[in-house]
């Protein structure tokens, strides 16, 4: 018989449950969205966070623009494949 509760009271359960959903989440992310995630969005903190530094006051806005995360990490793969690796 199975029982469904609303609580795991269980610490060591809870532990396991939340291990596999997030196992879980990660294999039925978006490829696109992992990529964006992964690559993307940390060059688009570099990037402005060194723009600032220059006196770019709107690079702020480079953090939360996913169309320009897309945009960096598109390029990096690109450039990565175009790449040779010794």
């Amino acid at each position: 018989m199975i029982k469904v509760v609303d609580k795991v009271q269980s610490p060591k359960l809870g532990k396991s449950l939340l291990t596999i959903l997030r196992k879980l989440e990660e294999a039925l992310e978006n490829r696109t969205y992992r990529i964006i995630r992964t690559i993307g969005l940390p060059l688009a903190r570099k990037l402005a966070s060194l723009a600032k530094k220059w006196g770019n006051p709107s690079a702020e806005k480079w953090l939360s623009d996913l169309s320009f995360a897309r945009f960096l990490a598109i390029m990096y793969i690109n450039s990565s494949r175009n790449t040779p690796h010794h």
